[in-house]
């Protein structure tokens, strides 16, 4: 379908929380763009992490918000280009991670974490997945060294996966983190 034709500019992103959060971030954004602008904005929605990349590289989509690994691989892949950097609450670009436990866990520090079940969000995912697997490594655990591991998909599905029993311990965005654990309902670690 071509969409320059409909004078409409669709909006891709990488799924960090769920289509219902991520659909209270981005609609003010783009009717902020709306406005200033005069054009109309649609969001674009996925299945799988790298079809942002794909739909932004094939003209699918006109712009995306992208964590660090699909913007690379965009770049490489399609030569995408880097228009804006986000910021968080602080007014800092920079990626965080966490890596939490339920608050009743018996788990008290990352090096527990041995031969249990860990949850990762997408396996595209930077905060999600590579700097969480980033700091087991630096603890010393490979994923050889875990009981079992599982990609859920999303930073909220790593929650539920953790919070119903599924796995033991989670990576996740350091922002969600901090407030679900002043909320009480994970530990970080």
């Amino acid at each position: 379908m071509d969409h320059s034709r409909q004078n409409i500019l669709w909006f891709g992103f990488d799924l960090r929380l769920g289509p219902k959060e991520e659909v209270m971030i981005y609609t003010p954004f783009l009717k902020y763009l709306e406005e200033a602008t005069g054009r109309q904005f649609r969001i674009k929605f996925t299945e799988r992490d790298e079809d942002t990349v794909n739909n932004l590289g094939k003209g699918a989509t006109h712009f995306a918000a992208l964590g660090t690994l699909n913007y690379v691989i965009g770049q490489n892949k399609y030569g995408i280009k880097y228009l804006v950097s986000g910021v968080n609450r602080d007014g800092d670009p920079r990626y965080q991670s966490a890596i939490f436990t339920k608050p009743e866990s018996g788990i008290q520090d990352i090096h527990d974490l041995k031969g249990k079940c860990f949850a990762f969000g997408s396996h595209m995912s930077t905060e999600g997945h590579l700097i969480p697997r980033n700091m087991l490594e630096d603890a010393g655990i490979r994923l050889g060294d875990l009981g079992n591991y599982i990609y859920t998909g999303s930073h909220m599905n790593t929650v539920r996966s953790v919070l119903n029993g599924e796995c033991d311990a989670g990576g996740i965005q350091d922002s969600l983190a901090k407030r679900l654990a002043a909320e009480g309902k994970i530990r970080i670690l």
